[in-house]
């Protein structure tokens, strides 16, 4: 197949993906809802990006979004094993607002909005932030993490060994 071919079939199956979203879209305030909707959401804008990027056959930045893909792919796959994951995801989330927040007050408001979540499942249990590799390897993945998803990442994270291999070649 043909890169054009790809790129075709990418942007069909993202047609389809967003008129299935507008379908099961509804307002809803519940915690799992949303979170599986933005999981899904995620997954359709970074798929747009990448195909985005592979029509204009600018390959630079492909393999941080496919690291992206990835994770939401986890994240999904952790979600669907067991429900109790988006507790998880919540943790990641309001620690980072919490951390963005200069203000004591700000900081335990987000403590206290993610409580909030967290009592929508196990009131008594504490969730904290997963590591990556946790992740993986609870999504039964850990094979995928210690090899495309390092591979992945040794691209995104090292600027030394972008210019080195763009130096390659340019030889």
């Amino acid at each position: 197949m043909e890169h054009h071919e790809n790129v075709k079939e990418l942007n069909q199956i993202l047609d389809f993906s967003i008129a299935l979203f507008e379908d099961l879209y509804q307002e809803s305030k519940q915690a799992p809802y949303i979170t599986m909707m933005g999981l899904f959401a995620a997954m359709v804008e970074q798929c747009q990006a990448l195909g985005t990027l592979l029509e204009k056959r600018q390959f630079a930045a492909t393999q941080s979004i496919a690291r992206n893909i990835l994770e939401i792919y986890v994240d999904i796959k952790n979600v669907a094993k067991e429900g109790n994951y988006v507790n998880y995801l919540w943790a990641e989330y309001y620690n980072r607002e919490k951390e963005l927040v200069k203000s004591k007050s700000k900081q335990k408001q987000y403590r206290k909005l993610r409580n909030d979540s967290f009592s929508l499942y196990r009131p008594a249990q504490d969730f904290y932030c997963l590591t990556i590799s946790e992740k993986f390897t609870q999504a039964d993945l850990k094979d995928e993490y210690s090899s495309v998803y390092c591979r992945l990442s040794a691209h995104t994270h090292s600027g030394c060994f972008f210019i080195i291999k763009q130096g390659y070649r340019k030889k």
